[in-house]
Parts: structure tokens; sequence; C-alpha cells
């Protein structure tokens, strides 16, 4: 269990850097897409409500040409147990919403840990990304951050 949280800091270390003072960025790639969110700073850094999530079809890269599709608008806090810690990120348009959750950090040995922290962890992803229809959940997929946040 122990290798397990060292794993986890490691790895979640890069994802918890990239929350600048002029904002927040991070990137990520799921099995379909490059996807890059970008939240303008508040003065707590701990929320945001005009995110844009910009997404790019594989096998285009982050900032290859326009993005395939994008969502304005979107929500962003940071939710904090004892035992994990993950950004969600939560967008709509229409009868279209995606939920992104990204952990941040994670000690299995604190608690129990939520769903958002460990399903991820069980299949070595950093996050979820799940897409709703008319408010049914039609797909679901794993996320794993760029270590250099996309750049």
């Amino acid at each position: 269990m122990r290798i397990r949280n060292i794993i986890c800091a490691i790895a979640l270390g890069a994802v918890a850097a990239s929350a600048a003072a002029d904002g927040l960025c991070t990137s990520f790639q799921t099995e379909r897409h490059n996807v890059r969110i970008t939240c303008p700073n508040d003065q707590s850094g701990d929320y945001s409500e005009a995110c844009l999530y910009e997404s790019w079809n594989k096998p285009k890269g982050i900032g290859q040409g326009k993005p395939d599709f994008t969502l304005k608008d979107g929500f962003y806090q940071i939710v904090r147990s004892p035992a994990c810690h993950f950004w969600s990120f939560d967008f709509s348009k229409g009868d279209t919403a995606i939920d992104v959750a990204i952990m941040t950090y994670a000690n299995a040995e604190a608690g129990t840990l939520s769903p958002e922290c460990d399903e991820p962890l069980g299949h070595h992803a950093d996050g979820t990304l799940k897409v709703f229809i008319k408010g049914k959940q039609k797909a679901r997929h794993w996320v794993h951050v760029y270590p250099d946040n996309g750049r």
C-alpha cells in the first residue's frame, strides 16, 4: 500500500504543478482525444465559472489546428477529503454535459477514497471523463494527464 501512495504522489505531482497564478491549464488524453482545459484564476484559485474545454480527435495533438470540439463557460472546483483531492470540471451545452475529475492527491491509508479517486487508481489513470446526454451517461473514458501538461 505504501508503494501505491508513493507512485500516486509522484504521478500526481505534475498535475498539481500546472495550477498557476494566472489560471489553471491542464492537458490530458483519452483513448480517442487530446484535451485541454483552461480556467482563469479567481482570488482563491479554488473555483472558476469561465473554463474552456477544447478537444482534438487523435491523431491530431493539442494545438494542431482548430479544436474539433469546444465548450465554454465550464465550472471548476477543487474537491478535498482527507484521502484524496481532485479537480472537478463540469461543462454543458444544450442536452450535452461533460464531467471531468482529475486527481491531484491520493492517500489510500487515510481512509475511504471517493469513487472519483479510487476507480482511476485501479485503472492506472489520473481521472475520468464522463459524457451525458439528456442526463443519461453515454460514455466514460479514463484520463491520462500529460506529464509536461501537453505543452
